[in-house]
């Protein structure tokens, strides 16, 4: 069987799991930063290190959104993703699990990673290694879907960064079929993208709640412009 096909299947599986360290907090950070970079690693210690799965995932994702970690719309981050599945097709399982690795030490919420990390598990014949990141992959889609239905702007499913948009499309069974724009849920952003299953059917929305990416991009712009102009004399 095709790996990759496979994965949908093998993602409804199982759970527990184990990996890599986040990355140690730098010195420079404001006192507030690193509060929030502790909260979220005492929140994740229980997932991470215990394999606990009914941990509350939705509020570790927000409690996320709140470290220095977080970087939604990091283009090198889906680039080494695609590596992953550059070396498994190379037949090099190892290679793609030092990739995932890497990627889930700075963020181990990331759906699609644990899926790479799990199929190059099953490349080099471990299979509970396997198990632990697809059920952490499952975890994280149960998340996204005790947030609401996405089929209208009063029930949108929240996201914490536009990848995970993707994974659901994925993990569920749809595939984008036609425009994305953003739109307001109430006082939210909200991503909304057409949609279908990826057998066919009828296309309809489907509505994201990108509200904390787009906050974390209006802050980014907030201080670079801050940065950028003259001081005062």
């Amino acid at each position: 069987m095709n790996l990759k096909r496979s994965l949908g299947l093998v993602a409804i599986l199982a759970m527990v799991l184990a990996a890599p360290r986040l990355a140690a907090q730098s010195a420079s950070q404001p006192q507030s930063a690193k509060l929030a970079d502790s909260a979220y690693l005492a929140l994740l210690r229980p997932l991470r290190d215990g394999g606990d799965t009914t941990v509350d995932m939705t509020a570790l994702r927000r409690a996320f959104a709140a470290t220095s970690f977080y970087s939604p719309y990091d283009m090198d981050r889906d680039d080494q993703r695609g590596q992953i599945w550059k070396r498994l097709d190379a037949h090099d399982p190892v290679a793609a699990a030092q990739i995932a690795d890497s990627l889930l030490s700075t963020n181990y919420l990331d759906f699609a990673t644990h899926i790479g990390a799990g199929a190059a598990a099953l490349g080099h014949g471990d299979s509970s290694a396997a198990i632990r990141h697809f059920a952490v992959a499952r975890a994280v889609i149960h998340s996204i879907e005790s947030t609401g239905d996405g089929r209208s702007a009063e029930h949108p499913l929240f996201v914490i960064e536009p990848s995970e948009e993707y994974s659901y499309l994925s993990a569920v069974g749809l595939r984008r079929s036609g425009m994305q724009s953003l739109s307001k849920c109430g006082d939210r952003a909200c991503d909304v993208l057409e949609v279908r299953a990826r057998d066919g059917g009828q296309q309809f929305n489907l509505y994201f709640d990108v509200s904390l990416p787009m906050d974390w991009m209006t802050k980014q712009f907030s201080q670079g412009e801050k940065e950028t102009k003259p001081a005062k004399p």
